[in-house]
């Protein structure tokens, strides 16, 4: 912690004019992005500081997203959108000791609306979201089909490969924890998958309004100080695409008397942004698929790829909630069909 903390210090002095480093507190969070998040406290106030892996490639997409945040937050966003501050050189990127490093303003608050949900909280976020949404189409904007759809539909069609390939790794799981945990997993994604590319296919022909999303909105990026809502986090998964990606993966991911919160979020969205009835109908399609790819791809993580996770226990929770997600689809509605906007 030592050398962490001799590193921070230089990399301020070096680089940002945000006074002395008084103290700094190791954000890890519920990511596994493999990016690193402190909390600082400086004689000039908190900020965040984070930091990628770098490549090119990864230095293009974070300008690219941050180019989206500079903006929507100089249109009147800023007080629920942690914008960056520029070095000395006018940079939001600093790159040091082989990563990519980024300093922006601390947002205070909790994303615990699953742990404390309320009306006011759900409001606060979807009435937030909207206006996000009608900043950033003027930022960038241009009428087209969902881009999620197509990509989704890809991968849909080779679900049952993937899933007969993942049978036997899963099987043959030595973990006890983890294979029981991944083999309920399995049979759910199994359960929820047939149909989906042919329920998803007429969705890929409907025209939205596509501009920059956040494209991983969902109740861990999204904070509450007391009853309020006080901002949205973690920027990376930035990208065009319809509004619905954002609405469906945080509604999604909500519980507000024990229910998804759908009509009720839908609803504050537009108090500020109407929507179409081609974003309210693309919605329970983005869910279910959202739930069953998601599902898959922590199946293949671990037992195709073998991949290593610093959180080995936030994974496996991660997975039971999928799990249960698609356990409760099917409770609702047994026969597949979804009306999520009448919920």
């Amino acid at each position: 912690m030592t050398e962490t903390i001799a590193f921070i210090q230089n990399l301020l002095q070096e680089h940002y004019p945000c006074g002395e480093l008084l103290g700094l507190v190791s954000s890890p969070g519920t990511g596994f992005s493999g990016a690193e998040l402190f909390r600082l406290e400086t004689s000039s106030g908190r900020y965040a500081l984070r930091g990628w892996e770098s490549s090119p490639e990864q230095r293009q997409r974070l300008e690219q997203a941050f180019a989206v945040i500079r903006f929507a937050s100089e249109q009147g966003c800023g007080e629920f959108l942690s914008s960056a501050v520029p070095s000395r050189g006018g940079e939001r990127l600093v790159e040091a000791h082989g990563r990519l490093w980024q300093l922006s303003r601390w947002l205070e608050g909790e994303p615990n609306f699953n742990a404390a949900p309320t009306a006011n909280k759900l409001r606060g976020a979807m009435r937030s979201l909207a206006k996000f949404h009608q900043t950033t189409a003027r930022y960038e904007s241009r009428q087209g089909c969902c881009n999620a759809v197509p990509c989704r539909l890809v991968e849909c069609r080779a679900v049952a490969n993937y899933l007969q390939l993942l049978q036997e790794p899963i099987q043959r799981e030595s973990n006890a924890e983890l294979q029981r945990t991944a083999w309920e997993l399995w049979q759910r994604v199994s359960f929820r998958s047939p149909g989906l590319f042919e329920r998803g296919q007429p969705l890929g022909q409907l025209n939205f309004l596509i501009r920059p999303v956040l494209g991983d909105l969902w109740r861990e990026n999204v904070l509450f100080d007391g009853d309020n809502f006080s901002g949205f986090v973690d920027y990376t998964a930035i990208r065009t695409d319809a509004v619905s990606v954002d609405l469906a993966r945080l509604l999604g991911s909500l519980k507000l008397a024990g229910r998804v919160p759908w009509a009720a979020g839908i609803e504050a969205y537009e108090q500020v942004s109407p929507l179409t009835d081609d974003e309210k109908k693309i919605l329970p399609w983005l869910h279910e698929s959202g739930l069953v790819l998601g599902g898959l791809n922590w199946l293949q993580w671990i037992f195709v790829h073998r991949m290593q996770f610093s959180q080995p226990k936030a994974v496996l929770q991660r997975m039971r909630e999928v799990s249960k997600q698609l356990l409760e689809l099917e409770e609702e509605r047994p026969d597949g069909e979804h009306s999520l906007v009448m919920l």
